[in-house]
């Protein structure tokens, strides 16, 4: 499922403040739709003091203090907020504002827009005479450069999102899902080349979740924080950790020397690194050192375009390499968070368990292999002791005297 909100009012509105705002407008029949997106939103409540956005109809997505404030200061007093979903169940849903204050709502629409002076003259209704179809994909109205749809249109001012700094504390977490998705822009990640793979800079964080937790550890939140605060650090170290790991890589694929053709060429910097790989998602594990959680990276590469590759970090350092079939390096973090002592002692244990289980499992097989032995000798008696038996009783039905033939 996926939906769109907007804010809608008719003109004329404060254009220097639209532009200030960074908000992303359509004009279409004098009247003007705000396109109300998740992230624009989630960076101007930072901006400003953490506003609420959200709204507190649970038939509707957003409307809270942040939407109130921006129609007022680009001059709206009446106005409709609405919300429309693609999965033909929710449907429609508005909110219509007079004089700033809530007057009606409902899940009819057209009804809100005649209310708010929206008169049908060439379409069928008033949601079709605004033309709200054209712009069903609303977050496509606030990304960078060329990719920002409003370049389709005359009639629309692009918007852009003011990216403040975040913090895993300002995202709303439930425990609804086994794992915690949230997206962010990283101009760093665009550095990442290989086939444009996330050439936008949006990367997704995914946070596991421990049991049935309400939000993430705070080891998470640290882990997270620190990213953020630090990703072109840490990403240049990831880079110097696939160099570091590259022979192993190799040595894993067969190939003997550097290679274009098979993927792998001679990396002598950073930026060789970047030319070959791609970030498609972090992940944010449970498991911790430190108070600082591991960070998997789950990555596209040249020399494997069906598995990829997996880089596992903990803050700046590069903890394991390895395609990305083999999951999480756990044993390399297991190792990482123990001493040499106790990763000695933990690998002799380990060695101890597996040479007992051998000489269990030998010893239950040949235990299984003698009574298997012990019930065919068994079974050969019994068939020698039946078959003496059957060749007797023939013997005692067919032995007659000579005479007794001739009877």
């Amino acid at each position: 499922m996926y939906s769109t909100d907007f804010l809608v009012g008719k003109m004329p509105v404060n254009l220097e403040k639209v532009n200030e705002y960074g908000l992303a407008v359509a004009i279409e029949n004098d009247f003007a739709i705000i396109f109300l997106d998740q992230t624009h939103l989630f960076h101007s409540s930072i901006k400003f003091n953490h506003l609420k956005y959200h709204s507190d109809n649970d038939k509707m997505e957003f409307g809270g203090d942040l939407v109130h404030f921006f129609a007022k200061e680009i001059g709206l007093k009446d106005y409709v907020i609405m919300h429309f979903s693609y999965n033909n169940t929710d449907g429609f849903y508005g909110e219509f504002y007079k004089d700033a204050q809530k007057e009606d709502e409902g899940e009819n629409i057209n009804d809100l827009l005649k209310k708010l002076g929206v008169v049908v003259s060439d379409k069928e209704d008033e949601f079709h005479q605004l033309n709200f179809r054209e712009y069903s994909s609303g977050s496509y109205f606030y990304l960078v450069g060329d990719a920002n749809r409003a370049n389709r249109y005359n009639n629309v001012i692009a918007g852009r999102i003011d990216r403040q700094k975040v913090k895993l504390e300002y995202y709303n977490f439930t425990n609804e899902y086994d794992e915690w998705c949230i997206t962010e822009y990283l101009s760093s990640i665009a550095e990442f080349k290989y086939k444009g793979y996330n050439a936008e800079g949006y990367i997704e964080f995914y946070i596991e979740q421990r049991g049935n937790d309400e939000k993430p550890q705070k080891f998470q939140e640290n882990t997270f924080d620190y990213f953020i605060e630090n990703h072109e650090k840490v990403l240049n170290a990831l880079c110097n950790g696939v160099i570091e790991h590259y022979p192993k890589m190799m040595k894993m694929y067969k190939v003997e020397e550097f290679n274009t053709e098979f993927g792998f060429p001679e990396l002598k910097s950073i930026d060789d690194v970047k030319n070959i790989i791609s970030i498609g998602a972090i992940n944010v594990l449970e498991e911790e050192k430190d108070n600082f959680s591991y960070l998997g990276f789950s990555c596209k590469c040249s020399w494997d375009e069906e598995h990829g590759l997996r880089i596992t970090m903990h803050k700046d350092r590069v903890i394991n390499v390895d395609n990305d079939s083999s999951y999480y390096a756990y044993k390399e973090i297991l190792k990482d968070k123990m001493t040499e002592e106790e990763w000695k002692a933990y690998t002799d244990n380990l060695e101890r368990i597996k040479e007992e289980n051998l000489a269990k499992y030998y010893k239950e097989q040949e235990e299984v292999l003698q009574k298997e032995i012990e019930e065919n000798n068994v079974q050969k008696e019994s068939s020698f002791e039946e078959n003496i038996k059957t060749t007797n009783t023939k013997e005692i039905k067919t032995s007659k005297k000579w005479w007794q033939f001739w009877k």
